[in-house]
């Protein structure tokens, strides 16, 4: 069997992993209502439903650290950014982003730099 037979083989299995896993995180998101992860401190996504009057779609936050001073005891801080997509209604000036500087002790020192 040849390598690129191999890597063809491969790639059908993932296409067909993730064909099967979009039913099963469409159910769990209908469950629960969202789904985060969160991969250490201040590094975490969250998708959400959004289940409102006239507005109707998901939600996407992400979070990701911009600037870690820790190690010479400063200020970590993490930009956040929100998207919204939505079938039903506009998320016109609704998509956001902001930071935050937090303390070693989880303080917040205010805004990034």
């Amino acid at each position: 069997m040849t390598i690129a037979r191999r890597i063809g083989y491969a790639l059908l299995a993932l296409l067909w992993l993730v064909v099967m896993l979009t039913p099963c995180l469409a159910m769990a998101l209908a469950a629960r209502g969202e789904l985060s992860w969160q991969r250490g401190p201040h590094t975490a996504d969250r998708v959400w439903l959004v289940m409102e009057r006239n507005q109707r779609g998901l939600g996407y936050s992400a979070e990701r650290i911009v600037s870690d001073q820790r190690p010479a005891d400063g200020p970590v801080c993490a930009r956040t950014s929100v998207r919204y997509f939505l079938w039903a209604g506009s998320a016109a000036g609704q998509n956001t982003e902001y930071c935050e500087c937090y303390t070693a002790d989880g303080g917040l020192t205010g805004n990034c730099p």
